[in-house]
């Protein structure tokens, strides 16, 4: 019996470390991507989604547009997205060639830690979205 509820322990902590992302974890907040940034900067790719499905951001040097899907079982994509046709410096295109990678691979998603852990076709880790907070150019 002990093990039994052991295990039930086990699963339900599972449950709650890992869990389906939802609309209104996306919708909450603005997010910052993992991706490593310009050494001139320390502005992060940004995210934002909305109740509509629809996404926008800043992920270097050029706006982003698109839109997102959630799905069962952790499935997560972004859909039609566009970005302006600004050149700015090698480093942040970079950057936002990263981020543009990042987001097209993404196939699931999980919450975990208040984060979103974004995973490709084989859910595999392809970069991780926190919270937005305040940062400055130095």
């Amino acid at each position: 019996m002990k093990k039994l509820l052991l295990l039930i322990s086990l699963l339900a902590l599972s449950k709650v470390a890992c869990a389906q992302i939802t609309l209104e974890d996306l919708t909450r907040h603005s997010w910052m991507s993992d991706v490593k940034t310009s050494e001139s900067c320390e502005i992060p790719p940004l995210i934002s989604f909305t109740s509509d499905m629809k996404l926008s951001g800043e992920p270097g040097c050029n706006n982003l547009v698109g839109e997102f899907f959630i799905g069962e079982k952790d499935q997560f994509s972004f859909t039609h997205l566009g970005l302006t046709k600004r050149l700015c410096a090698k480093a942040y295109m970079q950057q936002e060639s990263q981020f543009m990678a990042m987001l097209e691979q993404t196939a699931y998603a999980k919450k975990q830690d208040g984060k979103i852990h974004l995973l490709d076709q084989n859910k595999r880790p392809l970069g991780v979205l926190v919270p937005e907070k305040a940062s400055a150019c130095q």
